[in-house]
């Protein structure tokens, strides 16, 4: 999430509201990897 922080420019909180509101309308998954956590679209 920092790399997403820095490149919109807004707090974490607002991306975290963002991100679920996409993966709940099924646009987006979450994967987890040993390098991260990664968004992929649909």
């Amino acid at each position: 999430l920092d790399d997403l922080r820095l490149i919109l420019g807004i707090h974490i909180n607002e991306i975290n509201k963002y991100l679920s509101v996409l993966e709940e309308s099924g646009m987006i998954r979450k994967e987890v990897q040993n390098r991260g956590v990664f968004y992929m679209k649909v």
